[in-house]
C-alpha cells in the first residue's frame, strides 16, 4: 500500500536495494528511492528530487523497521560517513541484493540469459552463509582521504563535507594505525588526496597533488617518518608521477606468489577475496598447459603470475607503466619467464595480434569497462574462451552484450563480494 499526496511525501515498504545503495519501492511507473533504508522497512519519504521515472527522497521517516535491519557498530557510519552504505542491512540480505542487482543488469537490461550464482561471501573464504553471516570487518587494504580545508577527511554521504572519525570498521589494522597519525596532521593545500595501501604490517602511501612543491615533499617525508610501517611515499599529479621518499613499491605475498605493487598501482582491495577471485577466474579459464593466454588490464600481474606458474604462455597488457615495470619484477621474483608484459593501452596492444595467436583471454578492466576499440580487437583475434572480471555490473552487462552479439555464449556468472556494506 503506497500513499502519495500533494505535500510531496510518500509512504510505502522498501522492496529492495539498487546499484547506488539506495532502498526502493515502486508505485506504478515511478520508483521511489531512499538511502539508508532496508528491504522490509515501512517508511515515509519526503521528496524533492524527481526524474522522469523516479523520485529520490530528501528525508526518510522509519515507521516500521525491517526484520533484516541491524544496528550499525561503526560510529563513523552513524555520523553520516558515505564510505559504507549498508551497515544497517544484515549481511545475508546484502548478498542476496547484490546477486539480484547483477542478474538485473545481465539478464534484463542487457537481454542475456545466464544463471547468476549465489554471491561468494567475504569472511576468510568461508562458503557457508550461516558462518559468514557476521558482518565482515577489517578487510579493506586501501584507504583514501580527501583534503577538506587542510584536514584529511572521509566524506559525509551525498556531500563534499568532511568527516574525521576515530576509526573505520572496514579498514585493515595497518591502515587504522596510519590513519591515527594522519588524522592529527594538517595537509598542505597542494595535496588533494592521500591514499594508503597496506600489506600485512607495511603501508605504502601515494599523494595526489596539484604540484609537487617543497612543502608537499616535506609532508611526504613526515609521513614516512611518523606513519607506522610506512615503506615509501610517492606523489602523482595530473601529468606526472614520482617517488618522493622511501621504497617505490609495497610487497604482498598471496597464495604462494610474491607481488610488488607500485605505490600508485592497482591491486585487489580485499586480499582474502582476491584469492577466491583468482582461483575461480583461472579455473573457469580452464587452461590446458598448451594455452596461449592474453591478460588484459593486467596491473602488476595478479592473474598473469598464477597462470604462468601453471606453465601457460601469457601476454599481459597494461597502460600504467609503473605497474608493467612491477609486473616484470614480479615475474622475476617468482622465477617465471613465460610472461610477456606490454606497456600499452589495450586496443593498441591487441592490434599487433592476429586470429589464432591467442586461445584464451582474461580481462579485468576498470569500472568504465572495456573501450569499444578494445572489444573490437578482442573479437577480431577470436579467443576460444574469455573470462571477464568486473567491478561494475552496468558496464559488464554492456560489454557482455557486445560479446554475445559477436557470437560468444555466456556460461557462468559468479559474483564475489569484494566490498561488503557497499553497493
Amino acid at each position: 500500500m503506497i500513499a502519495m499526496d500533494s505535500a510531496q511525501q510518500t509512504e510505502g515498504r522498501i522492496e529492495g536495494l539498487n546499484e547506488y545503495g539506495e532502498g526502493w519501492f515502486a508505485h506504478g511507473k515511478t520508483v521511489l528511492k531512499a538511502g539508508r533504508t532496508c528491504p522490509g522497512d515501512r517508511v515515509r519519504l519526503h521528496w524533492t528530487d524527481t526524474g522522469k521515472h523516479f523520485i529520490r527522497a530528501g528525508q526518510v521517516e522509519l515507521l516500521e523497521p525491517s526484520a533484516e535491519r541491524v544496528t550499525p557498530t561503526c560510529p563513523a557510519f552513524l555520523d553520516g560517513c558515505g564510505g559504507c552504505q549498508w551497515l544497517h542491512v544484515g549481511y545475508t540480505r546484502q548478498l542476496a541484493e547484490k546477486r539480484r542487482i547483477v542478474a538485473d543488469f545481465i539478464n534484463h537490461r542487457s537481454r542475456l540469459r545466464v544463471d547468476v550464482l549465489p554471491v561468494f561471501p567475504s569472511g576468510k573464504g568461508d562458503t557457508n552463509l550461516a558462518r559468514a553471516a557476521a558482518m565482515p570487518a577489517g578487510f579493506r587494504n586501501k584507504m583514501s582521504l580527501t583534503n577538506v580545508e587542510g584536514r584529511p577527511c572521509f566524506l559525509r554521504e551525498y556531500t563534499t563535507e568532511g568527516l574525521v572519525p576515530e576509526t573505520c570498521l572496514v579498514e585493515t589494522p595497518a591502515n587504522q594505525r596510519a590513519w591515527a597519525v594522519l588524522r592529527g596532521l594538517e595537509l598542505p593545500p597542494e595535496v588533494l588526496q592521500v591514499h594508503f595501501r597496506s600489506a600485512g604490517e607495511a603501508v605504502g602511501i601515494c599523494l595526489f597533488v596539484k604540484r609537487l612543491t617543497h612543502r608537499a615533499r616535506d609532508f611526504a617525508n613526515e609521513l614516512l617518518r611518523t606513519v607506522p610501517g610506512a615503506v615509501g611515499v610517492a606523489a602523482e599529479g595530473y601529468h606526472e608521477y614520482q617517488l618522493v621518499a622511501g621504497e617505490p613499491a609495497i610487497e604482498q605475498e598471496l597464495g604462494g606468489l610474491r607481488y610488488r605493487i607500485p605505490l600508485n598501482g592497482f591491486f585487489q582491495t580485499n586480499h582474502a577475496q582476491a584469492l577466491v577471485l583468482r582461483e575461480k577466474a583461472v579455473a573457469w579459464l580452464a587452461p590446458d598447459g598448451k594455452s596461449r593466454i592474453l591478460d588484459l588490464y593486467c596491473g602488476s600481474g595478479f592473474f598473469s603470475l598464477d597462470l604462468a606458474r601453471r606453465g601457460e604462455r601469457v601476454i599481459a597488457i597494461e597502460n600504467n607503466r609503473e605497474s608493467v615495470a612491477a609486473g616484470k619484477e614480479n615475474a622475476a621474483l617468482n622465477g617465471l619467464g613465460n610472461i610477456r608484459f606490454l606497456a600499452s593501452d589495450v586496443a593498441r596492444g591487441l592490434s599487433a595480434l592476429r586470429p589464432g595467436d591467442i586461445s584464451h583471454a582474461l580481462l579485468d578492466p576498470p569500472r568504465e569497462g572495456c573501450e569499444p576499440e578494445a572489444l573490437r580487437g578482442l573479437i577480431r583475434i577470436r579467443p576460444r574462451r574469455i573470462v571477464y572480471v568486473s567491478c561494475s555490473p552496468e558496464t559488464l552487462g554492456r560489454d557482455l552484450r557486445t560479446l554475445a552479439d559477436a557470437g560468444y555464449r555466456l556460461e557462468y556468472c559468479q559474483p564475489v563480494d569484494m566490498f561488503p556494506h557497499t553497493a
